[in-house]
C-alpha cells in the first residue's frame, strides 16, 4: 500500500522522514487503522501527521518541527506526537486519533536535541533525549483525554560526546530501558553502544566498543513475549555484519551474543510470531526482507514497490507487529520519493497493551510509584 503523501521532503533545510532510525514513526490500532507522518517543507517547515481509515487516507494537521516526529498510540486510543521546535520537546495529542485536530500541546523539556526517542505502554509514557553531552529520562502517566499527569525527570548519564542517538522502551516489568549510540569523540572515531537501566543509570551495560575506523549503529531495541530483551546493531564498514544480543534470562541484563551475516542489508528489525518466535525483518537498497534464525531471507516486497526503481531507494523500516512502514532515504528519491507500507507477515502472540486499557491511570500510576520505591528500599538494604 503506497502513502500519497510527502514526495518533496528533503533538502539541505529539511532531512527526509526516514532520519532518525531510534524513533517510532508508526503507530497501528487494533481496528487496524495507521497513524504516521511525514516532512514537508514546500512552505513552512514542519511534520505532517496523516491516517488510514477505511481504506482512505487523511492528511492531517502540520506541526512545527526541524526533524521528523515519534508517532505513538495509547491505550485509551489517543494519538501522540513528539516533536522538537528550536530546542524544545512538544507534546502534542489528537483525542481520539483524529488527526485533523489538535486537542493539547504540552511544553515536555525546554533544551532538547533533535536525537530523541518514546515509548508508550499503557498509561505510562518514557522519553529519552540528549543534552549537553548527556542523556536524559523523563517519564510521566497519562490521563484518559491523553495528557500527562505528571513528567518527572529521572535521572541523566553523562557522556564523553553530545551525538547520542536512544532508544526508549517500557519493559513489561515497568522498568525504563534506554539504549544509546555514540558517535564522536573530537579526537578519534569511536563508537559504542550502551543500555541504562532505570535501576542502575550510573552502571551502564556497555553491548559494544569500536575504534580505529569501524563503528556501530543500533538498529533495534525489543522485548518478546517472553519478557527477554534482544539488541540488534550493526558493524561497519570494515566489518559488514549484525550483532544479535538476545538477553539469557529476563531482567538480567545478560546478553548471549549471535553474528548475522547478512552483508546485503543495511537495517534490521525485529518482530515475533506466535509459532516461529522472534523474526528479522530488514531491508536492502530497495528491497523489503524476512527471515528467521538459521533460515534464508525471503524478499516480501510489495509488488507496487518493485516498480518505483530510484524513487523507493535507500529503504529504513519502521516495523510495529506486522505492519511495516519503508521510507526511502537516498537522495536520489527526491523530490518526487514514494513510500510504502508492507507487512511482514506474522501472527503476533498478543496486543501490546495487554489488557492495561482497564486499569484507570491513577491505579496504575500508584501500582507504579509503589514498586519504584520498594526497588529504591530494597537495593538500600
Amino acid at each position: 500500500m503506497e502513502i500519497p503523501f510527502g514526495s518533496k521532503h528533503s533538502d539541505n533545510a529539511a532531512p527526509c522522514t526516514a532520519w532518525g532510525a531510534n524513533q517510532k514513526k508508526i503507530a497501528v490500532n487494533a481496528a487496524g487503522d495507521v497513524f504516521t507522518g511525514y516532512m514537508d517543507n514546500d512552505e513552512v517547515l514542519g511534520f505532517t501527521v496523516v491516517s488510514h481509515r477505511f481504506d482512505n487516507w487523511t492528511k492531517g494537521v502540520k506541526l512545527r518541527a526541524q526533524r521528523p516526529g515519534n508517532v505513538l498510540l495509547d491505550c485509551f486510543g489517543n494519538l501522540h506526537v513528539f516533536v522538537v521546535d528550536g530546542r524544545r520537546l512538544m507534546h502534542h495529542v489528537f483525542r481520539g486519533g483524529d488527526v485533523l485536530r489538535v486537542s493539547s500541546t504540552t511544553e515536555v523539556f525546554d533544551r532538547c536535541n533533535i536525537r530523541f526517542s518514546v515509548d508508550i505502554r499503557g498509561p505510562r509514557v518514557f522519553v529519552a533525549f540528549g543534552h549537553d553531552s548527556r542523556v536524559h529520562f523523563l517519564d510521566g502517566y497519562l490521563m484518559r483525554n491523553g495528557t500527562v499527569a505528571r513528567w518527572r525527570h529521572r535521572s541523566s548519564v553523562k557522556l564523553p560526546c553530545n551525538f547520542a542517538y536512544p532508544f526508549a522502551l517500557i519493559r513489561r516489568s515497568g522498568k525504563l530501558v534506554a539504549l544509546a549510540e555514540e558517535d564522536e569523540d573530537g579526537h578519534k572515531k569511536y563508537t559504542m553502544s550502551c543500555l541504562f537501566e532505570e535501576d542502575d543509570l550510573d552502571m551502564p551495560h556497555v553491548l559494544e566498543h569500536y575504534t580505529n575506523g569501524n563503528s556501530v549503529h543500533n538498529n533495534d531495541l525489543y522485548e518478546d513475549s517472553g519478557g527477554l530483551l534482544h539488541v540488534i546493531v550493526r558493524v561497519h564498514p570494515d566489518e559488514r555484519h549484525f550483532i544479535h544480543a538476545r538477553e539469557i534470562v529476563p531482567g538480567t541484563m545478560r546478553f548471549a551474543r549471535t553474528r548475522l551475516n547478512f552483508p546485503d542489508l543495511t537495517h534490521l528489525r525485529l518482530t515475533e510470531d506466535v509459532a516461529d518466535g522472534v523474526q528479522y525483518v530488514g531491508t536492502s537498497w530497495d528491497r523489503l526482507w524476512k527471515c528467521a534464525t538459521g533460515c534464508p531471507k525471503d524478499d516480501i516486497t510489495p509488488a507496487e514497490m518493485k516498480d518505483a526503481g530510484d524513487k523507493c531507494a535507500g529503504l529504513v523500516p519502521f516495523v510495529v507487529d506486522d505492519d511495516v512502514l519503508l521510507l526511502p532515504a537516498a537522495a536520489s528519491a527526491y523530490p518526487d520519493a514514494r513510500t510504502f507500507m508492507a507487512h511482514a507477515g506474522v501472527n503476533v502472540p498478543e496486543p501490546r497493551y495487554e489488557g492495561r486499557a482497564r486499569c484507570s491511570e491513577w491505579a496504575w500510576s500508584i501500582l507504579e510509584t509503589v514498586r519504584h520505591y520498594y526497588g529504591r528500599l530494597r537495593r538500600r538494604l
